[in-house]
């Protein structure tokens, strides 16, 4: 008799509450003011991984490895802040197999705040992409290739031949830049970017208090062409032991001034994409690359003179035919790192690539490369690929 009591009890309460539109669960707080507080729900994760096969002939000898190319994760969102504007971040890690020339380890490649309220200016801090020639800012799977062009592997801050730190063409400070003149299509006539960095590339401190300043001016008369002018002037320095004429070991630090200009041209559209850049540079570098330990301040035996460029072309093939997409591609660039023919290296490369969605993706490429400040001069390389997003 009891049960019965008590069951009839609570239901007549809940009955009573519906009838008097009482909330019987605890109501939410409310957003608090200036700021959305669900900004976690507009965080993304995203990856990717580049991994293959790649054998080298040279010589008569064939050597062949697997490797896991490179791979990265990263988050990322937006955080409302009312008439301020929006503030985008983000944060991305990156780990490389036997790629040597890219660094080892796993290593923090951005983390950056971005202010965005106006098309005509927006403000970065943290750790970013250098607004250094127009392929530096491209993501590694949209480069069209398996690798950047090597003059922009060694004159934009990735083995860059300054001996600076791998760093995948960035570097800590802040930037400013900004689209003006809108087009009735859409697209931005003029663009403008400028960063004030340290210059001894990512996760590392300034070392002589010289900042280094790059620069990115393009214009775009139409969607799809960019014609464009960017610039590099700094130093690198390092720390490093020295011995006096008496013997004496002195704790000194040794800058080297880098100045360097880019010519960019790029003409990209659903259907083709064509892309080339010349980049010169004045300044020495170290003979030894920073590995976070080194104090070697001896120069490398290039001399303070440097120059390259790169052309390629990427255009899809039987476009409506296959369930995916087929690019095939081309591309030449020389890198003197003496700004010499003497001990050019130059490599032609052709390949195609498939993509089953814009998620996963193969590519294969055949490279003929001629380095003159080697004994044999002439090699071939292959390369596949399997390439991941998400």
């Amino acid at each position: 008799m009891k049960k019965l009591t008590l069951l009839s009890a609570a239901a007549a309460f809940c009955i009573g509450a519906a009838s008097q539109n009482v909330a019987i669960a605890t109501l939410p707080s409310p957003e608090p003011e200036g700021e959305t507080a669900s900004w976690y729900k507009s965080i993304n994760i995203h990856g990717f991984a580049m991994m293959g096969l790649q054998t080298v002939r040279q010589g008569g000898e064939s050597n062949g490895s697997f490797d896991i190319s490179m791979a990265r994760l990263s988050a990322d969102g937006v955080i409302q802040a009312k008439g301020a504007g929006e503030f985008f971040w983000k944060t991305q890690v990156q780990v490389n197999g036997n790629v040597t020339s890219l660094g080892s380890s796993a290593r923090l490649v951005d983390l950056f705040a971005t202010w965005r309220k106006y098309d005509w200016l927006r403000v970065t801090v943290g750790e970013f992409s250098m607004p250094f020639t127009i392929e530096n800012d491209y993501h590694p799977l949209d480069v069209g290739f398996a690798d950047n062009a090597v003059p922009i592997l060694k004159l934009a801050g990735y083995s860059d031949r300054s001996g600076k730190r791998s760093s995948n063409g960035r570097d800590i400070g802040v930037y400013a830049d900004g689209d003006i003149l809108k087009m009735s299509d859409g697209h931005a006539l003029l663009h403008y970017g400028i960063a004030v960095m340290n210059g001894q590339g990512i996760n590392t401190k300034d070392v002589d208090d010289n900042k280094t300043v790059a620069g990115i001016f393009w214009v775009s008369p139409f969607d799809g062409l960019r014609i464009g002018v960017s610039g590099l002037e700094g130093s690198l320095a390092r720390e490093g032991e020295v011995t006096d004429n008496e013997g004496r070991e002195q704790t000194v630090v040794r800058s080297l001034y880098q100045h360097r200009y880019a010519l960019s041209a790029e003409w990209a559209t659903d259907f083709i994409t064509a892309r080339a850049e010349y980049i010169h540079s004045t300044g020495s570098g170290f003979a030894e690359r920073d590995n976070g330990e080194t104090g070697d301040l001896a120069l490398s035996a290039y001399g303070d003179k440097a120059d390259g460029f790169y052309a390629m072309v990427v255009a899809p093939i039987l476009t409506g035919r296959l369930p995916g997409r087929l690019r095939v591609k081309a591309r030449y660039d020389m890198y003197r790192p003496s700004a010499s023919m003497a001990d050019a290296q130059s490599t032609l490369q052709i390949g195609a690539d498939y993509w089953f969605t814009p998620k996963i993706g193969t590519a294969v490429e055949y490279s003929h490369a001629n380095d003159r400040s080697l004994a044999t001069h002439n090699y071939n390389y292959y390369d596949f690929q399997v390439q991941i997003r998400f």
